[in-house]
């Protein structure tokens, strides 16, 4: 590289400044990309080190050039000038260094202003995401067994069920976050992983209530004995469902800070990966649990063979010389990596999650409080 002698500043138009780098030609951003006008060279400038990139005007404009020596002059002359500098190479890196980076499991709810916790906001997100998991729940059962399912069976009961369930996630969460402090143990990431499984652990009876109310049709059994079916990859599938609405959902939503500066656009955006990806991760277990609800009398074994069968069928249309044992384990890969009704599962939980999310975000500043004293002789 040459000595840099003059530094650019661009007061108008754009350039593109390039560098060859391990025999790859590649775009690389100016000082001042992260928000302040456009320089060239100025890291180079004051020793005159020498510089690798290649600097050409992509529209008119016009530049200020300043010379190496009068820049060491002015520093060295101007003690407010070289304040003033001082202060602006500050300001380029702030701008690349706030950038929020908190762990998984160390993450914590917002602080909203209805405190202990907005139960009106909550609650509303929870009866309108009620009807949206209801109705893709018959479809994704439909999906399963290939037979018809009532959509929205048993409102009744499933509405103030999920709104009891949401209010469960969040009201947990919000008990552990202002109770216990993981950063007072050896092991903080390990203290916040146990307390985000908790909320799941804890709710999954309740879910067990909601999943009953759907397949009444099916399952004859009373509501009081039909919701113990499926109770353990129910509960798995209530943790990453936990983990995802909570912590994952401020965790992405926390990456996309770069991306989206609307903070309503990140919630959303935020809410819709941590969706996909904890539909994804429990289709698994919501397939078992709610295969072992329709027909308790077959063990799981049996249910998850029923996964694999077509995936077997179809492995040994392609390639019938394949042995069964080589058929058997790629049509069991198969199924967990790309299980029965994925894309309505990940589409449930995405949109559960950008529902309630958002909808507590949106009525987040309404408070409503129930005084249960008696008032002018009315109780």
């Amino acid at each position: 590289g040459e000595p840099q002698n003059e530094a650019y500043i661009i007061v108008e138009g754009t350039v593109v400044r390039k560098r060859l780098i391990e025999d790859q030609l590649h775009v690389m951003g100016p000082l001042g990309y992260a928000g302040s006008a456009d320089s060239i060279g100025m890291l180079h400038l004051l020793k005159k080190e020498p510089c690798y990139s290649t600097v050409q005007a992509t529209s008119d404009g016009y530049a200020y050039i300043l010379n190496s020596e009068i820049f060491q002059e002015l520093l060295d002359e101007d003690p407010e000038f070289s304040k003033e500098v001082i202060m602006s190479l500050i300001r380029e890196v702030r701008e690349h260094t706030i950038h929020q980076r908190t762990p998984l499991f160390l993450q914590t709810g917002k602080n909203l202003p209805t405190e202990p916790l907005p139960w009106f906001a909550v609650s509303c997100a929870a009866a309108i995401e009620s009807f949206y998991r209801s109705g893709l729940n018959a479809i994704l059962i439909r999906q399963l067994t290939g037979e018809t399912a009532a959509f929205f069976p048993n409102m009744h009961i499933q509405t103030p069920t999920r709104i009891l369930y949401i209010n469960g996630f969040k009201g947990l969460r919000y008990l552990f976050e202002t109770r216990i402090d993981p950063n007072e143990y050896s092991n903080p990431e390990l203290t916040g992983l146990a307390l985000a499984l908790i909320p799941g652990i804890v709710m999954s009876p309740i879910s067990s209530i909601l999943e009953a109310c759907n397949v009444g049709h099916k399952n004859p059994e009373p509501l009081m004995v039909r919701w113990t079916r499926g109770l353990i990859p129910r509960c798995m599938r209530e943790v990453i469902f936990g983990v995802g609405i909570n912590q994952l959902s401020d965790y992405c939503e926390e990456r996309l800070d770069s991306i989206f500066t609307n903070t309503t656009t990140r919630n959303l955006a935020g809410s819709l990966l941590a969706g996909c990806a904890a539909g994804y991760l429990s289709h698994i277990p919501h397939n078992l649990s709610t295969l072992k609800l329709l027909d308790p009398k077959v063990s799981y074994r049996q249910h998850f063979r029923s996964l694999v069968k077509p995936w077997e069928e179809g492995i040994q249309g392609g390639f019938p010389r394949l042995k069964p044992p080589v058929r058997k384990t790629l049509a069991s890969i198969a199924t967990v990596v790309f299980p029965k009704g994925s894309l309505i599962r990940t589409c449930q939980i995405a949109g559960s999650f950008i529902i309630i999310n958002s909808s507590i975000n949106a009525l987040k500043h309404i408070n409503v409080k129930i005084d249960m004293r008696e008032k002018n002789g009315v109780v």
